[in-house]
Protein backbone atom coordinates (compact mmCIF):
# COMPACT_ATOMS: atom_id res chain seq x y z
CA UNK A 1 0.00 0.00 0.00
CA UNK A 2 1.43 3.74 -0.46
CA UNK A 3 0.94 5.60 2.63
CA UNK A 4 2.11 8.90 1.43
CA UNK A 5 0.58 12.41 2.27
CA UNK A 6 2.20 13.97 -0.85
CA UNK A 7 3.00 13.98 -4.61
CA UNK A 8 5.54 16.00 -5.86
CA UNK A 9 5.56 16.32 -9.73
CA UNK A 10 8.56 17.56 -11.76
CA UNK A 11 9.51 18.14 -15.39
CA UNK A 12 9.17 20.82 -18.10
CA UNK A 13 6.12 22.83 -19.16
CA UNK A 14 4.42 19.38 -20.01
CA UNK A 15 4.25 19.03 -16.21
CA UNK A 16 3.93 23.34 -15.39
CA UNK A 17 0.88 23.07 -17.39
CA UNK A 18 2.05 25.56 -19.76
CA UNK A 19 -1.00 28.13 -21.16
CA UNK A 20 -3.86 26.04 -18.32
CA UNK A 21 -0.68 26.43 -15.30
CA UNK A 22 -1.02 24.15 -12.95
CA UNK A 23 -4.48 23.36 -12.54
CA UNK A 24 -4.86 22.23 -15.81
CA UNK A 25 -2.08 20.24 -15.77
CA UNK A 26 -1.42 16.01 -14.91
CA UNK A 27 -0.29 16.63 -11.68
CA UNK A 28 -3.56 17.97 -9.96
CA UNK A 29 -5.59 15.22 -11.57
CA UNK A 30 -2.95 12.16 -10.65
CA UNK A 31 -3.12 13.98 -7.03
CA UNK A 32 -6.67 14.01 -7.06
CA UNK A 33 -6.83 10.32 -8.01
CA UNK A 34 -4.58 9.12 -5.45
CA UNK A 35 -5.73 11.53 -2.27
CA UNK A 36 -2.19 13.01 -1.67
CA UNK A 37 -1.81 16.63 -1.56
CA UNK A 38 0.29 18.09 -5.01
CA UNK A 39 3.21 20.15 -4.57
CA UNK A 40 4.37 21.00 -8.44
CA UNK A 41 7.71 21.39 -9.03
CA UNK A 42 8.01 21.43 -12.85
CA UNK A 43 9.14 24.46 -15.01
CA UNK A 44 8.81 26.04 -18.41
CA UNK A 45 11.73 24.79 -20.26
CA UNK A 46 13.73 23.01 -17.94
CA UNK A 47 16.36 20.66 -19.07
CA UNK A 48 16.88 17.20 -17.89
CA UNK A 49 19.88 18.34 -15.75
CA UNK A 50 17.87 21.14 -13.87
CA UNK A 51 14.89 18.78 -13.25
CA UNK A 52 17.30 16.68 -11.49
CA UNK A 53 18.86 19.37 -9.62
CA UNK A 54 15.24 21.14 -8.87
CA UNK A 55 14.13 17.77 -7.55
CA UNK A 56 17.61 16.66 -5.31
CA UNK A 57 17.45 20.32 -3.95
CA UNK A 58 13.55 20.63 -3.19
CA UNK A 59 13.98 16.88 -1.19
CA UNK A 60 17.47 17.51 0.55
CA UNK A 61 15.53 21.03 1.49
CA UNK A 62 12.46 19.49 2.60
CA UNK A 63 13.00 16.68 4.30
CA UNK A 64 10.12 16.44 6.41
CA UNK A 65 7.71 16.33 3.48
CA UNK A 66 10.25 14.16 0.68
CA UNK A 67 10.13 11.56 3.33
CA UNK A 68 5.85 11.37 3.44
CA UNK A 69 5.57 11.79 -0.70
CA UNK A 70 6.00 9.96 -3.97
CA UNK A 71 8.28 11.54 -6.65
CA UNK A 72 6.78 11.50 -10.46
CA UNK A 73 9.13 13.15 -12.38
CA UNK A 74 8.96 13.54 -16.56
CA UNK A 75 11.97 13.84 -17.97
CA UNK A 76 12.26 16.60 -20.99
CA UNK A 77 14.26 15.77 -24.47
CA UNK A 78 17.71 15.18 -23.76
CA UNK A 79 18.38 17.52 -26.76
CA UNK A 80 17.48 20.52 -24.46
CA UNK A 81 20.92 22.01 -22.40
CA UNK A 82 20.12 25.07 -20.28
CA UNK A 83 22.54 28.29 -20.58
CA UNK A 84 23.16 30.16 -17.84
CA UNK A 85 24.23 33.55 -18.78
CA UNK A 86 25.65 36.20 -16.89
CA UNK A 87 27.33 39.21 -18.22
CA UNK A 88 28.44 40.55 -14.80
CA UNK A 89 26.42 43.90 -15.56
CA UNK A 90 22.58 42.88 -15.15
CA UNK A 91 20.57 39.78 -13.12
CA UNK A 92 21.72 36.95 -14.63
CA UNK A 93 19.15 34.78 -17.34
CA UNK A 94 18.61 31.52 -18.52
CA UNK A 95 17.48 29.83 -21.75
CA UNK A 96 17.79 26.37 -23.03
CA UNK A 97 19.24 25.17 -26.99
CA UNK A 98 18.77 21.94 -28.83
CA UNK A 99 21.02 21.25 -31.61
CA UNK A 100 18.17 21.34 -34.04
CA UNK A 101 16.96 25.00 -32.56
CA UNK A 102 20.70 25.79 -34.91
CA UNK A 103 19.06 24.30 -37.85
CA UNK A 104 16.42 26.50 -37.45
CA UNK A 105 15.33 30.74 -37.88
CA UNK A 106 15.63 31.34 -34.43
CA UNK A 107 13.42 34.03 -34.44
CA UNK A 108 12.12 33.41 -30.77
CA UNK A 109 15.94 34.03 -29.61
CA UNK A 110 16.42 37.48 -31.84
CA UNK A 111 12.90 37.90 -29.30
CA UNK A 112 14.17 36.38 -25.98
CA UNK A 113 15.82 37.97 -22.92
CA UNK A 114 19.54 38.73 -22.80
CA UNK A 115 20.24 34.96 -22.30
CA UNK A 116 18.89 34.09 -25.43
CA UNK A 117 19.95 37.09 -27.27
CA UNK A 118 23.75 35.92 -26.78
CA UNK A 119 23.02 32.74 -28.30
CA UNK A 120 21.63 34.09 -31.66
CA UNK A 121 24.58 35.95 -31.80
CA UNK A 122 27.09 33.39 -31.01
CA UNK A 123 25.28 30.74 -32.91
CA UNK A 124 27.41 29.91 -35.33
CA UNK A 125 30.28 29.06 -33.08
CA UNK A 126 27.93 27.56 -30.16
CA UNK A 127 26.73 25.22 -32.80
CA UNK A 128 29.81 23.02 -32.12
CA UNK A 129 28.75 23.01 -28.35
CA UNK A 130 25.49 21.50 -28.38
CA UNK A 131 25.46 19.56 -31.57
CA UNK A 132 26.52 16.59 -30.18
CA UNK A 133 23.50 13.30 -30.06
CA UNK A 134 25.51 10.68 -28.54
CA UNK A 135 26.90 13.41 -25.18
CA UNK A 136 23.21 14.97 -25.50
CA UNK A 137 21.81 11.38 -24.12
CA UNK A 138 24.49 10.35 -21.86
CA UNK A 139 23.93 13.68 -19.86
CA UNK A 140 20.45 12.13 -19.49
CA UNK A 141 21.36 9.01 -18.81
CA UNK A 142 23.52 10.07 -16.05
CA UNK A 143 20.35 12.34 -14.81
CA UNK A 144 18.28 9.31 -14.15
CA UNK A 145 21.10 7.28 -12.09
CA UNK A 146 21.61 10.24 -10.01
CA UNK A 147 17.70 10.18 -9.55
CA UNK A 148 17.33 6.56 -8.81
CA UNK A 149 20.36 6.56 -6.61
CA UNK A 150 19.32 9.42 -4.51
CA UNK A 151 15.36 8.31 -4.35
CA UNK A 152 16.62 4.84 -3.46
CA UNK A 153 19.05 5.61 -0.97
CA UNK A 154 16.72 7.73 0.66
CA UNK A 155 13.82 5.04 0.33
CA UNK A 156 11.66 7.66 -1.41
CA UNK A 157 9.19 5.75 -3.94
CA UNK A 158 9.30 7.19 -7.39
CA UNK A 159 8.46 6.67 -10.63
CA UNK A 160 10.46 8.27 -14.03
CA UNK A 161 8.60 8.90 -17.34
CA UNK A 162 9.65 10.42 -20.69
CA UNK A 163 7.51 13.87 -21.28
CA UNK A 164 9.06 14.80 -25.13
CA UNK A 165 11.17 11.75 -26.18
CA UNK A 166 11.44 8.35 -25.70
CA UNK A 167 15.00 7.82 -24.21
CA UNK A 168 15.28 4.22 -24.03
CA UNK A 169 17.35 3.97 -28.19
CA UNK A 170 16.39 1.62 -30.16
CA UNK A 171 18.86 -1.15 -31.73
CA UNK A 172 19.00 -1.76 -35.25
CA UNK A 173 21.61 -4.21 -37.07
CA UNK A 174 23.49 -3.86 -33.72
CA UNK A 175 23.60 0.04 -33.45
CA UNK A 176 21.53 2.27 -31.13
CA UNK A 177 19.71 5.26 -32.33
CA UNK A 178 17.83 7.89 -30.39
CA UNK A 179 14.27 7.99 -31.29
CA UNK A 180 12.77 11.27 -32.44
CA UNK A 181 10.13 12.81 -29.90
CA UNK A 182 7.07 11.55 -32.87
CA UNK A 183 8.13 8.86 -34.24
CA UNK A 184 10.34 5.52 -34.01
CA UNK A 185 11.83 5.67 -37.59
CA UNK A 186 15.22 5.42 -37.76
CA UNK A 187 17.69 8.47 -38.32
CA UNK A 188 20.63 8.36 -39.33
CA UNK A 189 21.62 12.00 -37.72
CA UNK A 190 20.90 10.66 -34.41
CA UNK A 191 22.81 7.36 -34.15
CA UNK A 192 24.56 6.74 -31.07
CA UNK A 193 27.90 5.89 -30.52
CA UNK A 194 28.01 3.03 -28.30
CA UNK A 195 30.71 0.18 -27.36
CA UNK A 196 30.80 -2.70 -25.53
CA UNK A 197 33.10 -3.29 -22.36
CA UNK A 198 33.31 -7.25 -23.05
CA UNK A 199 35.13 -6.40 -25.94
CA UNK A 200 37.68 -4.16 -24.66
CA UNK A 201 40.75 -4.63 -23.67
CA UNK A 202 41.63 -2.70 -20.40
CA UNK A 203 44.00 -0.08 -21.82
CA UNK A 204 41.07 0.55 -24.73
CA UNK A 205 38.38 0.72 -22.16
CA UNK A 206 40.30 3.17 -19.90
CA UNK A 207 40.57 5.11 -23.01
CA UNK A 208 37.26 4.79 -23.51
CA UNK A 209 35.95 5.41 -20.41
CA UNK A 210 37.91 7.74 -18.37
CA UNK A 211 40.33 9.61 -21.18
CA UNK A 212 37.46 9.67 -23.71
CA UNK A 213 39.99 9.68 -26.07
CA UNK A 214 37.45 9.68 -28.82
CA UNK A 215 34.54 11.57 -27.33
CA UNK A 216 31.72 10.47 -25.42
CA UNK A 217 30.61 6.70 -26.00
CA UNK A 218 28.24 5.10 -23.84
CA UNK A 219 28.45 1.37 -23.04
CA UNK A 220 25.65 -1.11 -24.22
CA UNK A 221 24.93 -1.87 -20.52
CA UNK A 222 24.54 0.99 -19.61
CA UNK A 223 22.20 1.65 -21.30
CA UNK A 224 20.09 -1.54 -20.51
CA UNK A 225 20.57 -1.92 -16.74
CA UNK A 226 18.63 2.38 -16.47
CA UNK A 227 16.02 0.70 -18.73
CA UNK A 228 15.40 -2.48 -16.45
CA UNK A 229 14.68 -0.37 -13.89
CA UNK A 230 10.32 -1.04 -13.62
CA UNK A 231 10.18 2.33 -12.19
CA UNK A 232 11.47 4.19 -15.48
CA UNK A 233 8.07 4.45 -17.42
CA UNK A 234 8.65 2.23 -20.43
CA UNK A 235 5.40 0.23 -20.96
CA UNK A 236 4.19 3.10 -23.42
CA UNK A 237 5.71 5.68 -25.57
CA UNK A 238 6.55 9.03 -24.04
CA UNK A 239 3.99 11.59 -23.12
CA UNK A 240 3.61 13.20 -26.75
CA UNK A 241 4.06 10.88 -28.72
CA UNK A 242 1.63 8.75 -26.97
CA UNK A 243 -1.18 11.51 -27.31
CA UNK A 244 0.01 12.47 -31.24
CA UNK A 245 -0.69 8.58 -32.10
CA UNK A 246 -4.06 8.35 -30.06
CA UNK A 247 -5.12 11.79 -31.65
CA UNK A 248 -4.63 10.26 -34.97
CA UNK A 249 -6.57 6.78 -34.34
CA UNK A 250 -9.77 8.21 -32.15
CA UNK A 251 -9.86 11.76 -33.98
CA UNK A 252 -7.69 11.28 -37.25
CA UNK A 253 -6.07 14.85 -35.78
CA UNK A 254 -2.60 14.63 -34.11
CA UNK A 255 -3.65 18.02 -32.42
CA UNK A 256 -6.22 16.65 -30.47
CA UNK A 257 -5.03 16.46 -27.33
CA UNK A 258 -2.74 19.92 -27.38
CA UNK A 259 -5.73 21.92 -28.45
CA UNK A 260 -6.07 25.07 -26.50
CA UNK A 261 -3.14 24.69 -24.59
CA UNK A 262 -0.78 26.17 -27.37
CA UNK A 263 0.78 22.59 -28.24
CA UNK A 264 1.08 20.94 -24.64
CA UNK A 265 -0.95 18.20 -23.52
CA UNK A 266 -4.37 19.76 -23.00
CA UNK A 267 -6.84 18.99 -19.77
CA UNK A 268 -8.52 16.02 -22.05
CA UNK A 269 -4.83 14.56 -22.27
CA UNK A 270 -3.93 15.51 -18.63
CA UNK A 271 -6.90 13.21 -17.06
CA UNK A 272 -5.44 10.67 -19.52
CA UNK A 273 -2.43 10.90 -18.56
CA UNK A 274 -3.22 10.89 -14.72
CA UNK A 275 -5.40 7.63 -14.98
CA UNK A 276 -2.07 5.59 -16.94
CA UNK A 277 0.17 6.71 -13.69
CA UNK A 278 -2.46 5.98 -11.25
CA UNK A 279 -2.68 2.70 -12.70
CA UNK A 280 0.90 2.46 -13.17
CA UNK A 281 1.48 3.33 -9.80
CA UNK A 282 -0.87 1.46 -7.86
CA UNK A 283 0.55 -1.96 -10.18
CA UNK A 284 4.18 -0.35 -8.79
CA UNK A 285 3.70 0.31 -5.18
CA UNK A 286 0.21 -0.66 -4.26
CA UNK A 287 -3.16 1.69 -3.83
CA UNK A 288 -2.79 4.90 -2.32
CA UNK A 289 -5.07 5.06 1.40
Amino acid sequence: MLDKKFLIANGCSFTEGHMLGNDGAWPKFLGEKLNLDVINIGKGGSGNDTITWRTIEFAETNKDIAKESIFVIQLTECLRYQVYYDNLVDEPQEWHVTPLCFDRHMNQFKEGNNAAKWIYKNREELVYIYSNITFSLYKTLQNITSLVSYFESNNYPYIIFDGINDHKPIKVDNSYYLKESNSDNINKQFKLETFKKSILSSEEYIRQMVRRTHGYIIEENFIENIFSNEKIFKEIPAMLKYFINTGLSEYNDDTHYFKGNGGHPNIEACEIWANILKEYINKTFGKSK
